[in-house]
């Protein structure tokens, strides 16, 4: 009884305190971005912590550049979006109203039907006016949470300037006929896991310039910004690129159908690009898990903990992998003593 009672207070903290899962969440994704580099340099005879900070300069330079060329473009994009919204929101509501209108006025359709559309078109309405607030309350907690996001550099550091301190400590809790298998199974999950973060990062930066490139072709308004958040809904496996679709052929829609026909069609060619070439080239098979386990992983992890738990559920589940095949070796090393 008591213990069930300290497992639900420990359920209870981790639920209260689930917001700072994010800096620590992108502290380890910066770690494993950052730490070739920081490598690198301690080769050749830099510090650790120096070799951090250099990085780190580095990196913000770099950032800054990109910031200073992108981002007035951008913000103008996201300036215009917002502003355009409503207006938006309003010309694809009577778009989608006028055709439920005229699907349920066509002559020989049955009054259950016809009573059917209307009570569609009365949800389309609320679900097309609530658009708008969601998408700004969606905006201002990005902004809430930017506070905890400028905790991840910190926290970056301190875990790349300790990881070989805290490996250390780990292998000193187990006997020392484990520690080959410990390291070995430390590798493998820093194979994959920064394979996976950085091959996917990768894939879906392409994407989002392929995207934004395809839609500015197709005179999509807010080409870049709707480009952007499609590559970044692309780091989601299979799911991800039919959620960064959605708005673009919405916007499309706006526009013409058949505009809206061309958006779909421009998505469906970069996934199957992904899909053939990029992905296989770039990530590769460092994953090493079966479709059907990653689209049920993704599933579980949306179930868990929603977008973060789509994000990690791939990474979490391939260390889950080679942690049961080096438990495994384990068993097999136990009963043989």
């Amino acid at each position: 009884m008591e213990t069930a009672s300290w497992d639900r207070r420990a359920a209870w903290l981790l639920w209260r305190v689930r917001r700072l899962f994010t800096p620590v969440v992108l502290a380890v994704v910066l770690s494993y971005l950052l730490l070739p580099g920081v490598r690198l340099l301690e080769r050749r005879g830099v510090p650790r912590p120096a070799a951090i900070l250099l990085i780190y300069v580095a990196t913000g330079t770099l950032g800054a550049l990109s910031i200073a060329l992108v981002m007035p473009y951008l913000s103008r994009e996201i300036a215009l979006l917002i502003d355009a919204l409503p207006e938006q929101t309003a010309r694809l509501e009577g778009l989608t109203l006028d055709w439920l209108r005229e699907l349920g006025a066509r002559d020989g359709w049955p009054q259950s039907l016809r009573g059917a559309i209307e009570g569609v078109v009365g949800q389309v309405e609320r679900l097309l006016a609530a658009t708008v607030s969601r998408v700004v309350g969606l905006v201002m907690g990005l902004f809430t949470s930017f506070l905890y996001v400028l905790l991840a550099p910190v926290l970056a550091f301190f875990i790349m300037r300790d990881l070989p301190h805290m490996g250390e400590a780990l292998l000193g809790l187990f006997p020392p006929r484990y520690h080959e298998d410990l390291i070995l199974l430390g590798r493998r999950v820093d194979r994959v896991v920064s394979g996976y973060i950085r091959g996917q990062l990768l894939v879906s930066l392409v994407i989002g310039l392929l995207i934004a490139g395809g839609l500015a072709a197709l005179r999509v308004p807010y080409a870049l910004v709707v480009g952007l958040v499609g590559g970044a809904f692309n780091v989601v496996p299979y799911f991800g690129p039919v959620i960064g679709a959605v708005p673009a052929v919405l916007l499309a829609l706006t526009q013409s159908p058949a505009a809206a026909v061309w958006t779909v069609a421009l998505f469906v060619g970069v996934n199957q690009l992904e899909s053939a070439v990029l992905a296989p080239k770039i990530v590769g098979d460092l994953v090493g898990l079966h479709p059907l386990t990653v689209i049920l992983a993704v599933l579980v992890g949306a179930e868990l903990a929603g977008i973060t738990g789509m994000l990690l559920s791939v990474p979490a589940t391939a260390v889950l992998k080679v942690s049961g095949e080096i438990l495994f070796v384990w068993l097999a090393k136990e009963r043989a003593l």
